[in-house]
């Protein structure tokens, strides 16, 4: 699947070279590596998107990810479709479906996210579900804000939601663009956990550090929103 998702992808960027380039709006590639010290373990994140614009304020964007935990054979993916109008004040609004995988089981997601971009940042916040046999929802907000210089900060908040069992995340951390080039980035965060199964109750946390790079393309720079999904909500989630 993850070959696939590649390939689909560099497909879309190929074709925005060309005819399709009329209405490509931009792209972002990406990895984060975090690290919890608590565990000793480690997980590492890659994702991708590419934006289409079809009128001024009508767009389509697809996106994937994957992800790998240390000492795991568990390699989840998701890709996802967004459908997004643009309003001339600077606001976004989407709806969202995708499919989130591990291993031979999968489940289709599905939401509604907004942002507003206010010039010196952008603010975003989603909610969805998973078609599972487990009731899953996930939600969240995320902030970037460009201090000058090349500087920036961003913060984010995501919950999932597994029947009686939760993990809520948060991170702060800073940016660097290199000559309007990549960006890198380094955050602080915690999760914790709310866990009612099996008999075992309990709640606990677990603090870690991040780091890694993006690097956007096309006209914008950019897509308008970040990667949906449960396994995204979450270092820990797989």
């Amino acid at each position: 699947m993850i070959s696939k998702l590649l390939l689909s992808t560099a497909l879309v960027v190929v074709g925005a070279s060309s005819g399709f380039a009329q209405g490509f709006s931009g792209g972002e590639l990406g990895l984060e590596y975090s690290l919890f010290d608590d565990l000793d373990t480690s997980t590492t994140s890659y994702f991708g998107s590419v934006e289409y614009e079809i009128t001024p304020q009508i767009a389509i964007a697809a996106d994937f990810s994957f992800f790998n935990a240390e000492d795991s054979d568990e390699s989840p993916t998701n890709g996802t479709i967004h459908g997004i109008y643009k309003t001339a004040a600077g606001g976004s609004f989407g709806v969202f479906v995708g499919q989130d995988s591990l291993e031979d089981v999968s489940g289709t997601i599905y939401g509604a996210e907004g942002a507003y971009d206010f010039g010196l940042g952008q603010i975003q916040a989603y909610f969805g579900v998973a078609d599972t046999d487990d009731d899953v929802n996930f939600l969240g907000a995320e902030v970037d804000y460009d201090f000058g210089s090349g500087f920036g900060f961003i913060g984010a908040v995501d919950v999932l939601n597994i029947e009686s069992n939760s993990s809520t995340l948060t991170e702060i951390g800073g940016t660097y663009t290199i000559a309007n080039g990549p960006v890198i980035f380094a955050k602080i965060g915690n999760v914790g956990l709310d866990i009612d199964a099996d008999g075992i109750t309990g709640e606990d946390d677990f603090n870690y550090v991040a780091v890694g790079a993006s690097i956007g393309f096309g006209p914008d720079n950019g897509v308008t929103f970040s990667t949906r999904g449960a396994f995204s909500t979450s270092p820990l989630a797989f």
